[in-house]
């Protein structure tokens, strides 16, 4: 299952460089995963009613995993991933399965998926987003 991590870097009550970096995000191996730290964000920042920087990558985040849309994964995917140069977020990393990731069309009509290809592969490897479709022979 692909993970987001989003953590806040003013949070006092589960700092950033604490669990979720040194024990939950090395630990996810076996999936795609992500994980930022929010500039300015507190524990409690997205249920404080104020501005909340969670929401934009949030909804993104559930617009690539879920629907597969090409805007949205243009975030997460690819060697130029926008989430990493996001400026409301700071050490924003991903790992090796999440590297390897490029969106495909399954089959025509059948909407887009997420798809791992493995650098070694050479199928899909290193086509970006955008040229996956087009090199599986999909529009």
């Amino acid at each position: 299952m692909p993970t987001q991590l989003l953590t806040g870097c003013s949070d006092a009550v589960v700092p950033d460089q604490s669990w979720p970096r040194v024990t939950q995000y090395p630990l996810i191996v076996q999936a795609p995963a992500y994980i930022g730290c929010a500039r300015g964000a507190t524990h409690f920042t997205p249920v404080d009613g104020h501005a909340n920087t969670f929401i934009g990558i949030t909804v993104a985040w559930l617009l690539y995993t879920t629907r597969g849309d090409p805007t949205a994964a243009r975030f997460f995917v690819g060697d130029h991933w926008l989430f990493r140069t996001d400026p409301d977020f700071d050490r924003v990393q991903r790992n090796t399965l999440a590297a390897s990731a490029v969106l495909v069309r399954r089959a025509p009509g059948a909407g887009w998926d997420a798809v791992l290809a493995a650098e070694r592969s050479g199928e899909v490897a290193g086509v970006g987003v955008a040229g996956a479709a087009a090199h599986l022979g999909h529009r």
